[in-house]
């Protein structure tokens, strides 16, 4: 594997200035104190979890011995410590996170994403997740040059690859977790979704996709915290074609050495023969061109078209009609004011904001057409970030329904008599259905560690459950 110049240095220099050698104190967090935590070793992994996480622990260590032999080969770095692993299920948001600093940690959340998700290409959700975030620690763990010195002096606390733009950080890794996509000419990681896909689309026939300048500063517009993904992902795909993956290998070496930070065009340039700029420049020309045609080829082909009716929001999400139907109630978000459940009446185009919710949420009409049941998020107990219900009556009040059940998508039944809904458990999901009151909580199918079950709605006659 490569290394930075200074690389021979390091045994001398460490040896001379041992004495004066410090390191700063890992940060620490308290959790639930409850938990009964565990770990195992793998050959290159250290994996710690709660118990009753032991399952998908370890799935994610195989998973993770198994992205080790491909991802180390692909961006030519090995590490030289075994990384620390932490499996939690605390929160019902599909992610997890990577540390180099001051040591190699990943963090894995159990949950898996929503249906309505830019993550919703995937076999088995643990692959992608594994992939994103063992490809983050192998590039910003790629330490060479001073950095390296300091490093081997003072504690590990310089990370040149850090200092990368972000939309270049999550290019290695959106790319990588796309890799189904290129081998097998499926759809895979966010690059192989049609919703992704849709938001570049979009922006390309206004004529609004991201300059460089735009990108590298993540400006407040749609998609927001996702540009750097959904930019980062298809511009490498787009090098990618040009010059090979192998670039991306010599980049992250030689940015990980250099002495200087913000150098990111130049590295580039060494390596592809075409500076940063050029190579935006190109790509957003070739999405152009690609949209345009499929544009072109829709219209001529005869568009079948909606009308529509909220023009204001950048997300609406969950619309479900009134029983009467007369109003739509919906999820929005304008990226601005706080996101809401509202209603639209259908006649006059009135909207009335039914209440304010943090995050995404989605409700379910009872049969008087103004109350309504709906999940949003709530903290549980102080230490987790759960989905549960609740319902508010035509005055406005909001009642629980219930708490650290992680209950969403509810479903009231035509005679509002039984609320149908998904529960989250341990990184599956299950089909339920309760009392309205949110008592009686039945499970009625259990879904597999690699299906999920999404927006259960009864049937007419409430009979059944689809």
């Amino acid at each position: 594997m490569r290394r930075g110049s200074w690389r021979p240095l390091l045994p001398a220099l460490a040896a001379g200035l041992a004495a004066t050698a410090w390191l700063a104190p890992a940060s620490s967090r308290a959790g639930d104190p409850e938990l009964e935590w565990r770990t195992f070793e793998t050959p290159h992994f250290r994996v710690n979890f709660p118990d009753y996480l032991e399952r998908v622990a370890r799935r994610i260590a195989r998973k993770l011995e198994a992205a080790h032999r491909i991802l180390v080969p692909l961006l030519d770095y090995e590490p030289a410590e075994v990384a620390e692993v932490v499996v939690t299920d605390d929160t019902d948001s599909a992610n997890g996170s990577t540390q180099v600093l001051p040591s190699n940690v990943l963090r894995f959340y159990a949950m898996p994403p929503f249906d309505f998700s830019p993550l919703q290409e995937y076999d088995d959700w643990l692959d992608l997740l594994v992939t994103h975030e063992y490809t983050h620690l192998l590039h910003l763990d790629n330490i060479g040059g001073l950095a390296s010195v300091v490093n081997a002096i003072f504690g590990k606390t310089w990370a040149p690859n850090h200092m990368s733009p972000y939309f270049v950080i999550e290019a290695y890794t959106t790319f990588q977790e796309s890799r189904g996509r290129r081998e097998a000419g499926r759809r895979a990681g966010r690059i192989g979704s049609t919703l992704w896909e849709m938001y570049l689309r979009t922006a390309a026939l206004d004529g609004e996709l991201l300059t460089l300048s735009e990108a590298i500063h993540v400006p407040r517009r749609f998609p927001h915290g996702e540009i750097s993904y959904l930019y980062g992902g298809y511009f490498f795909d787009y090098v990618a074609r040009r010059h090979g993956e192998a670039v991306f290998a010599e980049i992250a070496d030689d940015y990980g050495s250099d002495l200087l930070p913000f150098g990111i065009s130049r590295t580039f340039h060494e390596a592809t023969g075409e500076d940063l700029l050029e190579l935006w420049d190109g790509m957003t020309a070739e999405l152009t061109e690609r949209f345009a045609a499929q544009a072109e080829a829709l219209r001529a082909a005869g568009l079948v078209e909606g009308t529509r009716v909220v023009t204001d929001a950048e997300t609406v999400r969950a619309p479900r009609f009134s029983p009467d139907g007369r109003r739509l109630g919906f999820f929005a978000s304008d990226g601005y004011d706080p996101p809401a459940l509202q209603a639209l009446d259908l006649e006059t185009g009135e909207r009335e904001r039914l209440r304010i919710v943090p995050g995404q949420a989605a409700l379910s009409w009872a049969p008087d057409g103004r109350s309504f049941v709906y999940h949003r998020a709530e903290v549980y107990r102080g230490f987790y970030g759960y989905y549960d219900l609740f319902a508010q009556g035509p005055d406005g009040e909001e009642l629980r329904l219930t708490e650290g059940l992680r209950a969403r998508d509810p479903d009231l039944d035509p005679g509002g008599d039984r609320i149908a809904c998904v529960l989250s458990a341990h990184g599956g999901s299950f089909l339920a259905t309760m009392n309205p009151d949110g008592s009686g909580t039945e499970i009625v199918l259990a879904g597999d560690e690699e299906s999920q079950i999404f927006t259960p709605r009864w049937s007419p006659d409430g009979r059944t459950i689809a």
